[in-house]
């Protein structure tokens, strides 16, 4: 499918077989991404990873983060971080628990995967880690009208691409910071290295289309899933679909080289807090919803979510 957005022209892929020509075998062609104009601010562009274009260095720090952050070693490392995190999530959940509270269970899991990572980078927590991405989420994928008529670009009529330098450049004063903290602990006598991805960083030396594969219709496709709308997950049993990107009818991680780096952490991340969560209590829905009436709509931002998170109350086992 075609369509012109604005003075975009954009072709949508909802099939497995042209997924399969984009993401493998025209991989290299169709591999850098439509930049929306908010993430433009701050030279986001030049030097954030998911969005830049395959450079040598888009290669170097997908490279970093293959061996450093996201490798089947490197995770085996860190298992006592996941561990520790799952059990603060607990904590906080059976704080909850005790009171009777409903609890966000995407915003629950996101905040603790979030520690794990700022720890696995940073060694530390991030300091309310929700502070800017709730926002920084909805400005980037607000409907602008600059990335469909790029004349508008230099004015940023609706002003996102202003907004988002504000977030930005807080963050980026939050990282300098622990950046500045790092290399004066390094610097100190008998100070120890913390062997995480900040003290590697620090070693360190230093045509006008878009093509969006469409996973969510992929997904749905009747020709590749029967019932494709049912919830049926042991259509999986004994199926030798993954979704490591070699099966092009399931690719919630997208595929080719620009196929998400931390699949690996994902894949134990997932299971570890779902189990944990399950584990340790029984969950029941809040007041009025029931598995029949749970409203299902979607909210888009940098992945899709629920539109009203979902919200349960735990229950001490």
């Amino acid at each position: 499918m075609s369509l012109q957005l604005g003075s975009l022209f954009t072709v949508v892929v909802s099939s497995e077989t042209t997924a399969k020509e984009v993401l493998k075998q025209q991989d290299l062609v169709f591999c850098n991404r439509t930049v929306p104009d908010a993430l433009r601010a701050c030279q986001f562009i030049d030097f954030g990873l998911s969005f830049m274009p395959v450079s040598p260095l888009w290669r170097t720090l997908r490279k970093v983060c293959v061996i450093h952050l996201f490798s089947n070693l490197k995770l085996d490392a860190n298992q006592y971080l996941r561990r520790e995190k799952i059990q603060e999530l607990i904590g906080n959940v059976r704080k909850s628990c005790l009171k009777g509270e409903a609890i966000n269970i995407g915003q629950a899991a996101f905040d603790a995967t979030i520690n794990l990572l700022s720890n696995s980078i940073f060694s530390m927590d991030l300091v309310d880690p929700n502070s800017f991405h709730a926002t920084i989420n909805h400005e980037a994928w607000v409907p602008n009208l600059a990335d469909y008529i790029p004349l508008l670009r230099k004015f940023d009529p609706q002003g996102l691409r202003r907004r988002m330098t504000v977030y930005f450049e807080k963050q980026l004063v939050l990282f300098g910071n622990m950046f500045d903290e790092r290399l004066e602990s390094r610097k100190s006598k008998g100070s120890t290295a913390s062997n995480d991805v900040l003290d590697t960083l620090i070693d360190i030396v230093e045509d006008g289309s878009q093509v969006l594969v469409n996973a969510w219709a992929i997904g749905r496709d009747p020709s590749i899933w029967e019932n494709p709308d049912d919830f049926m997950p042991e259509r999986f049993l004994g199926s030798k679909i993954d979704v490591k990107g070699t099966d092009f009818g399931l690719i919630p991680f997208g595929g080719g080289r620009r196929i998400c780096p931390g699949l690996p952490l994902a894949n134990r991340m997932l299971h570890l807090i779902l189990g944990s969560l399950v584990n340790y209590f029984d969950w029941k829905l809040g007041d009025g919803i029931s598995s029949n009436n749970t409203n299902m709509e979607e909210k888009s931002g940098l992945t899709v979510k629920m539109a009203k998170p979902l919200l349960a109350i735990p229950v001490v086992v």
